[in-house]
């Protein structure tokens, strides 16, 4: 299903889970009206399922995803009845067709081997007329957490370099790039928007430890490091988040692509 990893449910929180939080709200406003049952792709700890749960009309949320650490920690977290988490890979649904109102995804996408699959998938599931729909960080161009870092270490180092373009090369994190795919696929009355949220941290440590603890490229690639360059990458990060000035909070912006469309079939 994904080239996505993760330590644990508690560095997800931290790294990644907070600010999917602050996303889903606005995510939801997105896609409109959402009733009924509704698939959530790559739940992760639940946090778009609570979003859902949180708005009238939302009958059932079925939360998917491979990483048994975050699958865990939304079972223990959800309690309402509404709600359940399976472990099952995108591009093979174990659901019967047309039996979910809509299929939501937010931040996935991009982590999905078989993009096309997987959204077939989305599309056979869901009623007509539903809504298919998702969204993904602009990691190139409108996600400084994630390009801050690795930036910086890419100026120091070529091996942080080619990781760096690797991780950001994908054309579906090209602007109009998942449009286009929602059309290939077959869906209708397909539209996109950009979304933005605020990232803010209390101090240095704040936004560097989560780097560190998420299991994912940037952590895996410092670790390799030797000491001296983990010291010489660490120093000029946090160089850069103070610019001369004392630790203290900080705020980045941060922009993601939405996409939505809808079954064909309805009149």
């Amino acid at each position: 299903m994904s080239k996505f990893s993760v330590a644990g449910a508690e560095a997800y929180e931290r790294g990644i889970g907070r600010w999917s939080r602050r996303l889903a709200p606005a995510f939801l406003d997105f896609c409109g009206p959402v009733a009924g049952r509704v698939l959530d792709i790559g739940c992760g700890t639940g946090i778009l399922a609570e979003s859902l749960l949180a708005r009238g009309g939302v009958t059932g949320v079925v939360g998917i995803d491979i990483a048994d650490p975050l699958l865990a920690r939304a079972r223990s977290e959800i309690s309402d009845p509404r709600a359940s988490f399976d472990r099952v890979d995108a591009a093979a649904l174990p659901y019967v067709g047309r039996s979910f109102d809509h299929a939501l995804s937010m931040l996935v996408v991009n982590f999905l081997e078989d993009r096309p699959a997987s959204l077939r998938e989305a599309m056979r599931i869901t009623r007509a007329g539903g809504t298919v729909a998702a969204a993904v960080w602009d990691m190139r161009g409108g996600f400084m957490y994630a390009r801050f870092a690795w930036d910086i270490a890419a100026a120091l180092d070529p091996v942080a370099a080619t990781e760096r373009d690797k991780l950001f090369q994908t054309r579906f994190l090209r602007p109009g790039s998942l449009e286009a795919l929602w059309k290939e696929i077959g869906l209708v009355e397909v539209r996109g928007q950009s979304l933005a949220i605020d990232m803010t941290f209390s101090d240095f440590d704040d936004y560097w430890q989560p780097l560190l603890g998420t299991g994912q490229t940037f952590s895996k690639y410092f670790g390799a490091l030797p000491a001296g360059a983990q010291l010489r990458t660490y120093e000029a990060v946090r160089a850069a988040f103070l610019v001369g000035d004392d630790d203290g909070p900080r705020s980045f912006a941060a922009r993601a692509f939405a996409v939505g469309g809808r079954v064909p079939g309805f009149h």
